[in-house]
């Protein structure tokens, strides 16, 4: 199964060489032998993938844990060039900048301890390696910084100053998030330690503590930080904080087991008061301006759609694993889509969804 993979992999490569040429013969050759994990930058100027690729020594890894060698072409120039080893085949170990100009990736990576060494490219050529013992990372949203936590510390970089080395160090970090305008960062300890929240100003330096504890936090497309509180001991709803700038002070907008935040603004809020530690609850939507509105009982999964519809599942039966697939709209009113529907994702303005046998 994993040679058919691989092959598939390569087909998917060449396929892609195929379709991207418009001038010339149909298609170029990027790089011989088999490749897999094919990523291609948004404007469409470079395009990197896997090659090599093998289980690491470690018969404790899950099967589907790879490593391989990193290659990366601009399309418009020709060949291919290995940038990196030992990359993994994760969804986050590799990430291109806004402009689809360069490629941050994870090299030399250790499974167990989830680090690498973090190195920036702009094509084929010399790699810029930032740090090792990198966990995560990310662009932010407009320009060049790039966001790391390097052993506990978050760091950033602008990348487009050569010789620059990274600024900005908050310790204790485990995970962060842009703010859309690329000009703040949140950052948020480990829930062992109670999952602390703080507030940095890139361009000044400043931090404060936006959250004493939490257990998830998201920006809103206007940069409001959205944080929710530690879970209680026995699970069900905690605070939901908005904090609409770096000196605002924090306010509670609701209460929630888990939320969501849409790409206008609005807020989805499942609470689970009624049965605290359950895996379903009751779903509200609450506008920008507006007081939260319920919009479906016992529900398992949902999620906003790119214009602002939130899809969800609802009525769900722990039996069957399965419920009702509906749609509140942004412009109003809800929509029953199909029933004992197990579960859904989005694609652009389609979902696709899984409906139950209709013999089960």
């Amino acid at each position: 199964m994993q040679e058919a993979a691989l092959r598939r992999g390569l087909a998917a490569l060449l396929i892609w060489c195929v379709f991207a040429c418009s001038k010339g013969p149909p298609g170029r050759k990027l790089a011989s032998g088999i490749a897999r994990d094919v990523s291609i930058s948004s404007g469409g100027g470079l395009v990197s993938f896997l090659t090599a690729v093998t289980h690491p020594p470690d018969p404790g890894l899950p099967e589907d844990l790879l490593l391989g060698d990193l290659y990366v072409a601009k399309v418009a120039s020709g060949d291919a060039s290995q940038i990196g080893s030992a990359v993994p085949n994760l969804r986050g170990a590799r990430a291109y900048d806004p402009s689809g100009t360069s490629l941050a990736f994870l090299a030399r990576y250790r499974y167990r301890d989830g680090q690498g060494e973090l190195g920036v490219v702009g094509g084929p050529g010399t790699v810029r390696t930032v740090a090792d013992g990198v966990t995560s990372f990310a662009w932010a949203a407009s320009g060049k910084m790039l966001a790391f936590v390097a052993d506990g510390r978050l760091r950033a970089l602008d990348v487009s100053r050569e010789g620059t080395t990274p600024t900005l160090a908050l310790d204790g970090v485990q995970t962060f998030a842009w703010a859309p305008a690329g000009t703040r960062l949140a950052a948020r300890s480990a829930g062992s330690s109670g999952g602390r929240v703080e507030l940095l100003d890139v361009a000044t330096g400043r931090t404060r503590e936006a959250a004493k504890a939490s257990s998830d936090l998201s920006f809103g497309p206007d940069g409001t930080l959205y944080v929710l509180g530690a879970a209680p001991e026995k699970g069900g709803d905690r605070p939901l904080q908005a904090i609409a700038s770096f000196d605002a002070a924090a306010q509670e907008v609701g209460r929630a087991t888990s939320f969501a935040v849409s790409p206008q603004g609005d807020l989805a809020m499942l609470g689970t008061d009624k049965n605290p530690g359950a895996a379903f609850g009751t779903l509200l939507r609450r506008s920008r301006d507006g007081a939260a509105k319920v919009v479906g009982e016992h529900v398992s999964e949902y999620r906003f759609a790119p214009r602002g519809d939130l899809l969800y599942l609802a009525g769900y039966d722990l039996r069957a694993r399965a419920g009702t697939l509906a749609v509140a709209m942004l412009s109003g009113g809800t929509r029953e889509i199909a029933r004992k529907v197990q579960s859904f994702s989005i694609a652009g303005d389609r979902v696709l969804y899984i409906v139950q046998h209709p013999e089960k």
